[in-house]
Formats: C-alpha cells, structure tokens, sequence
C-alpha cells in the first residue's frame, strides 16, 4: 500500500528532467546572448578610436551593431521561451503533484477504513476483558505461573508484612493474605520449577505463613479414585495420575504443609487455578491432553465491594472464586495425618465414579 506513494516520482520523472535540462540550455543561452549585446556595444562605443574615415572604423562599427542586435535579440526570444518553459514546467509539476495527492489521499482513507474494521472488531473485546477482569493470556500454563510468579510473592510478603505491623494474626485489618491451589495434582507446578517457577519455594514459604495462621492456605486435589477417569481421557495408564498425587502429597509433606490445609476433591478436573485475593490463574483442562500444556489465563478482581448475591457474580474472578475454590473446599474430603511427622492419608472415597449406582469405592 504504501509503495504506490513512491510510483512515479518526480525526481525520476523523464518529461521533468528533459524540461529541467532545456531550461538550464536557456539559461546558458541567455548568458551567452547578454555577453555578445554587451561586447557589441563596447566595440560601438570603442569604433572613434580607429579614426572617423578608416576601414577598422567601419568594420568595428559594423560588428559592433552586429552583435549587439543579435545579442538582444536573441536574449529577448530567450526570455520569452523561458518564460514559456517555467509554465509548461509549472504546470508539469502541479499535474504529477494533484496526481500524488490524489493517491495519497486514496492510501489514507484506505488506512482509515481499515484502522475503524480493526477497532471496531476488537474494541468490544477490549472492553470486555477489561470488565470481566482479563489481565493477560498464555499459550501454556508455565508461562502463566512465570509471569504471576512476581504477585504470588507479593501477597506472601504482604502476610509477612502484615503481622510484623499488627503484632499478630488477631490484630490484622482486612481480609488475611490467602494462596489457594485447586488442581489434580502438583506435576505442573514441579515440572515449571525447572523452567523459572519457584513452586518450590513459594509453597515452602506460604507453609510457614500458614502455621503461624497468617496466611490462608489451601491445597484442593483430586481424589486417586476420580484421578483414574481422567487417566483415561488423557490416553495414559490408570495409575500415572494417582501416583502424581501421591508425589504431590510426599511434596508437600516435605515443605512442611500442614493437613489441615489439604483436602481432595470427588470429581473429575475441569480447570487448574491459584487464587490470591486480587488475582487468579486459570488453566482448562483439555479433555485429550495434560492441561499444564493447554493455554492459561490470569484475571484480576473487578469488584472490591461485597457481592450478597450468591447467584449473581460480575466478573470472571468472582464466577471462580465461589464455584471453583470455596465450594468445591467445603466439600472436599480432609487429608488425615496421625503424628507431624507421618506421612498424609488419602481419605476413603464416598462413591465410585466408574459404577454406575456410585456404590462402594473399593469394589
């Protein structure tokens, strides 16, 4: 689009610089004319200094007009064609520059109408993602976790810093800092630690948070039992699930995570999240695949006042917040742990999804 501004340009234009060489011509020409009037008036002026009655006298008389009528003849003929030349250069120049003008005039509303199509397609997804609480999206679920790496710390340290102000977890003002984990497992967590992701070290430090009840810490998995179904739509043995969350559960006992703050969900993973209170991460569960390598999303809360509306939720963030994370917690199923240092128990299913009268989970 652009390069039909550059089409026909005028310093390369032939007709303009034949006409610009012609007038240079002219121009020579009429400084050669001027000489030969100047130098003939001089020999007129010159002749009486040969004698009155000589031949040089005559000659030099006769030349002199000469050259002196040429002279201006030939400049006033010069200047008239000169004249002539500027305005057929003139007017050259005025065609070739409407015509440029008129094609830039036609590129621009070109631009124009394309640059409205652009906005008014996307100017309702704008707006939208800006109302529904959409912070940014991404191919993967590692690059999500890598980029909210930074506000995750954030909420962490404002736990911290909230109890070194207050003096202790009843003297906080606000609602306390949370980290909620809902998800199969913690492979993709584990596995994005090699890729950038602290998990590691965040879950350490939020485990240290929570015994000293400063930080709200949550850990909903999926029950082995359910993990077996989704083995199956991800093509894989039926154990390689239940076995990433007896890791993720040996993880966590390691990095200190008390039980308490672990429960185990009876269904079927639809969306791996984080929470915090200002943001979350959102990761879909494909029905073929792992989700950790499925794209992600990071919203943020819209609405700071209380929504009494149960039913009624105004944005992305709040939608999740009740039906993905408080609900699906309330009716988990609590991890069991004898002594601090034993290891976590996964707690007796109550259904069996692979029957169809959900009867006894064992059989």
């Amino acid at each position: 689009m652009a390069s039909r501004l550059f089409d026909g340009a005028l310093i390369n234009d032939e007709p303009i610089l034949k006409a610009q060489l012609k007038r240079t011509w002219r121009m020579l020409l009429m400084v050669v004319s001027a000489s030969m009037a100047v130098v003939g008036l001089v020999f007129v002026v010159l002749r009486n200094h040969f004698g009155a009655s000589s031949d040089i006298h005559n000659v030099v008389l006769e030349v002199g007009v000469n050259l002196a009528l040429f002279g201006c003849t030939t400049l006033l003929v010069t200047v008239i064609a000169s004249q002539q030349l500027e305005h057929q250069i003139l007017g050259e120049l005025n065609t070739r520059l409407n015509a440029h003008v008129k094609n830039v005039g036609d590129t621009m509303n070109e631009v124009q109408s394309e640059f409205r199509k652009t906005i008014e397609t996307f100017l309702p997804l704008f707006g939208n993602g800006r109302d529904l609480g959409l912070d940014n999206i991404f191919l993967t679920r590692t690059d999500a976790l890598i980029d909210i790496e930074s506000h995750l710390r954030d909420e962490l340290k404002s736990a911290a810093v909230e109890s070194s102000r207050t003096g202790g977890p009843d003297d906080r003002d606000g609602p306390r800092a949370r980290l909620w984990f809902v998800g199969t497992s913690l492979k993709g967590i584990l596995e994005a630690s090699a890729l950038g992701f602290d998990g590691a070290g965040i879950l350490s430090w939020a485990a240290s948070l929570a015994a000293q009840d400063l930080l709200d810490l949550r850990v909903l998995l999926t029950h082995p039992t359910f993990a077996r179904v989704r083995a199956r739509q991800e093509h894989r043995a039926g154990t390689a699930i239940p076995e990433e969350i007896s890791e993720a559960l040996e993880f966590l006992h390691a990095h200190q995570v008390n039980a308490a703050c672990i429960r185990m969900t009876q269904a079927s993973p639809t969306v791996f999240a984080i929470a915090t209170r200002e943001r979350m991460l959102l990761n879909p569960y494909p029905y073929g695949a792992e989700a950790h390598r499925s794209f992600s999303i990071i919203v943020k809360r819209v609405h700071q006042e209380p929504n009494d509306h149960d039913s009624l939720h105004r944005d992305i963030f709040e939608q999740y917040e009740q039906r993905h994370f408080v609900r699906p917690w309330d009716d988990g199923l609590p991890v069991e742990q004898g002594a601090k240092e034993d290891p976590f128990v996964i707690p007796e299913a109550t259904f069996n999804p692979l029957r169809p009268d959900g009867g006894d989970p064992a059989a």
